[in-house]
């Protein structure tokens, strides 16, 4: 398992430096489609998503994956270094994009929510593992 949760996190980290480190915003081909499809929905009944919470629920769940998986990889008892390690990579990403990647937007909030969903997966990677400690 151990084997394949590694792959997992490669393959993964490989996306997310791809999705952060693209020269131009990844949904810019979509944000019109997007938009649209969002107002259809509000015109339906749903209640109003705006772009800007989906961009921010996009960001927390980007981090989820990566969060559970280092929490997975290093002992239990480390969950607060998978942590860490999520908050370093967030971090180094939107410094990059501010620095090197003018057309995209980097800001602090995008750091928070990446953070959030890595907590998220190393919580869940936590209760993994405490449910599978509990059984008898």
């Amino acid at each position: 398992m151990r084997v394949a949760e590694a792959a997992a996190a490669v393959l993964l980290c490989a996306g997310l430096l791809a999705v952060i480190l693209w020269p131009t915003p990844v949904d810019r081909p979509l944000y019109g489609r997007l938009v649209r499809f969002l107002n259809r929905l509000h015109e339906m009944g749903f209640p109003v998503i705006s772009y800007s919470w989906l961009e921010g629920a996009a960001n927390v769940a980007l981090f989820i994956p990566i969060g559970f998986l280092a929490a997975r990889l290093l002992a239990p008892r480390r969950w607060w270094l998978a942590l860490a390690l999520c908050m370093v990579l967030s971090g180094a990403g939107e410094l990059a994009q501010a620095l090197f990647l003018p057309a995209r937007n980097a800001n602090a909030q995008d750091v928070l929510l990446n953070d959030s969903g890595a907590l998220a997966g190393v919580g869940l990677a936590g209760l993994l593992a405490f449910a599978v400690r509990r059984k008898p």
